[in-house]
């Protein structure tokens, strides 16, 4: 009976839980197509130059499981399916959360801005949020969210890319944040949230 319980114990550490994740629905704010397809490369333009990430190489039922995150991505063939951050605020679902993992990229450079989360009490705080070029090497730690063999648009492009996958860390005290406010930086591209 021992041997079953130990061996019950070592599954059960093995296997990742994701029961403190909850995905944030950020659909009703996508305002920018940055994905296209093979038959048209010029669909989508996550630059403004017309190049953007290629659909076949996202989940097409939109679940990821990025580095023990799970993630809900949009529909790869849809006309809206990422943020362009212009200070939009995210709902956050009820609950306590210290973490907000993000699937973001940024074109046109790196950058380092300023986010804020409302809390239930009214208050608002600051803090920085930085995200790499999609075509870079990581300039602020991220982890690879999604990488990418190629760029569709205007030209055949082998140049690799990334989403990544960046972590705000919330306060851990005083009043709950319900919401937060994004970069007003449109080159920065928010495809996915998780809070935990």
């Amino acid at each position: 009976m021992k041997y079953y319980i130990a061996l019950i114990l070592i599954l059960m550490m093995a296997i990742p839980s994701f029961a403190a994740q909850t995905q944030v629905d950020i659909s009703k704010l996508y305002n920018n197509d940055g994905i296209s397809t093979a038959k048209a490369p010029m669909s989508g333009s996550l630059d403004k130059g017309g190049y953007s990430f290629p659909s076949d190489e996202f989940p097409a039922d939109g679940n990821l499981n990025v580095n023990n995150v799970q993630f809900h991505l949009a529909n790869p063939l849809s006309s809206k399916n990422n943020i362009s951050c212009a200070s939009q605020e995210v709902k956050l679902p009820k609950g306590q959360y210290t973490k907000i993992y993000v699937l973001a990229t940024a074109v046109n450079g790196s950058f380092l801005e300023e986010m804020s989360a409302k809390c239930a009490d009214k208050t608002v705080y600051s803090f920085d949020f930085a995200i790499s070029d999609w075509c870079l090497a990581s300039q602020y730690n991220e982890l690879h969210g999604i990488d990418f063999s190629r760029r569709n648009g205007p030209s055949t492009s082998n140049v690799k890319c990334t989403i990544w996958q960046q972590t705000i860390h919330l306060k851990k005290s005083g009043s709950k944040a319900v919401s937060v406010i994004l970069p007003n930086n449109p080159d920065i591209h928010i495809f996915a949230m998780t809070v935990e």
